[in-house]
């Protein structure tokens, strides 16, 4: 029901196209670089360097507390990626190379979303202290107190913000609409590139620059 990946040697590994979604898959091995060609039930990559997933359908929980480049080939789809809380304190390098639907962050992490993917994902903040990096076209929904950097180049259809924020909008990047709401106090807008508009929703202490 478990494959299970575990060592600390400088490793790599393919896992061959299949359809495994009876058995999950765990990933605990810090120096490894792994793809994976099939689709499991569950991945959990609790510790590794490098995880690329090819698979349709994955679900994959990052359990990280270290540094994780995960990457999402052009032949995946229908992926979703939750950044566990168990992660607090990791650098995860979200490469977006296929289909990614959402990406939620429920752990005190550092996030970078990027990639070559057409499709923009939805990322989700439910992590107090999350430090978020939009490196492609996405939607952002801030649910809990966050630092977010927009890249130049990056378009952001959609960005709420539901807590307190420090969002950097850098030279060249956009965001079509920014909205304020929920339990949103005090929300820094430091904007470089362009932002189409700003609506206030709620209470909130807005400063834009």
């Amino acid at each position: 029901t478990e494959v299970v990946i575990k060592t600390s040697k400088t490793i790599s590994l393919k896992i061959k196209d299949g359809d495994y979604d009876k058995k999950s898959l765990s990933v605990s091995a810090p120096k490894a670089t792994i793809n994976n060609y099939g689709d499991f039930k569950k991945i959990t990559v609790a510790d590794g360097k490098s995880f690329t997933d090819r698979g349709e359908g994955n679900n994959i929980l990052v359990k990280d507390k270290n540094s994780l480049t995960l990457v999402t080939g052009k032949q995946s789809s229908d992926t979703k990626i939750i950044v566990s809380t168990s992660a607090k304190g990791g650098k995860i390098n979200i490469v977006n190379n296929g289909s990614v639907d959402a990406i939620k962050i429920n752990g005190k992490s550092t996030v970078t979303v990027g990639g070559n993917s057409k499709d923009a994902p939805t990322i989700t903040n439910n992590a107090t202290g999350a430090k978020i990096v939009a490196s492609m076209d996405a939607n952002i929904v801030l649910d809990k107190k966050a630092t977010l950097s927009v890249k130049e180049g990056v378009t952001l259809e959609s960005l709420t913000v539901n807590a307190n924020a420090n969002i950097t909008v850098a030279k060249g990047a956009s965001v079509g609409e920014v909205v304020v709401a929920g339990k949103a106090s005090d929300v820094a807008l430091n904007v470089n590139g362009t932002v189409a508009s700003v609506t206030i929703d709620t209470k909130a202490d807005v400063a834009v620059s």
